[in-house]
């Protein structure tokens, strides 16, 4: 008797959504990285800016980075890693952008001790390290140091955001142990992610004698439909290792 098929789960974001979301964010990093780099030439060239061109340059800075950090939590969710944290990665970033441009453009900059101040500071910083950790979850854990790099990264982002809501509501400028402290685990963490991205990179050009590519595919165990890394890659359902070689 054959057995009955297993059914594919839907994806709440379908895959062209996705890439939409992608393209979109893209466009928005450039056109925000052009317009920060236009108007930071202006203000060189014709000397002390005008509050309108300061909000203006703030704004374009604003999306840039957002857009930066939403495009990392965009680009691991389209891969199926935790994608409700993603998702809540991406709302937190929609937050943090809107906050800070309707504090500026509101007549009243964001300022210490403010609620303005600590949403936007809580909203971008949780938002940013989502994304360090989509980033990361994102990359093949092949062989032990990769597996245990990810790890320690991981645990040490899981570990700043205390460190960063403590330290939002004002206490990070009056104490210099919470600075030195983050600053440390800030530059382990960034260590970490640039080791993963190494690992993960040469881990594809050995499997594949080229950039790693990209395959739809369906996990057998959750039949989750998903997008993997050709070589080798985790389900971002149910953690099954998958192995695809193309001729």
């Amino acid at each position: 008797m054959r057995p009955p098929e297993r059914t594919t789960r839907p994806d709440p974001l379908r895959p062209a959504a996705a890439v939409h979301l992608t393209t979109i964010l893209k466009l928005a990093l450039l056109l925000s990285g052009a317009g920060l780099v236009a108007g930071i030439a202006v203000v060189a060239l014709a000397g002390a800016p005008s509050a309108g061109q300061e909000r203006l340059i703030t704004t374009a800075g604003a999306i840039f980075g957002h857009s930066a950090i939403a495009l990392g939590l965009a680009a691991a969710r389209e891969r199926g890693r935790a994608r409700w944290l993603m998702t809540a990665g991406l709302l937190l970033a929609a937050v943090g952008v809107v906050t800070w441009i309707s504090g500026w453009w509101g007549g009243q900059a964001p300022e210490r001790g403010t609620l303005v101040l600590l949403v936007a500071m809580l909203s971008s910083g949780w938002a940013t390290l989502l994304m360090i950790v989509g980033v990361e979850l994102a990359q093949p854990a092949n062989g032990p140091v990769a597996v245990w790099t990810q790890r320690v990264t991981i645990g040490l982002t899981a570990a700043l955001a205390p460190l960063w809501t403590y330290a939002a509501p004002g206490p990070l400028w009056d104490a210099p142990w919470l600075v030195r402290t983050m600053a440390v685990v800030s530059i382990l963490v960034v260590c970490g992610l640039l080791t993963s991205l190494v690992l993960a990179r040469l881990h594809g050009l050995a499997a594949t004698g080229r950039a790693a590519g990209l395959i739809t595919v369906t996990c057998p165990r959750c039949g989750l439909g998903q997008r993997l890394i050709l070589g080798g890659d985790e389900c971002g359902g149910c953690g099954l290792r998958i192995r695809v070689d193309v001729p």
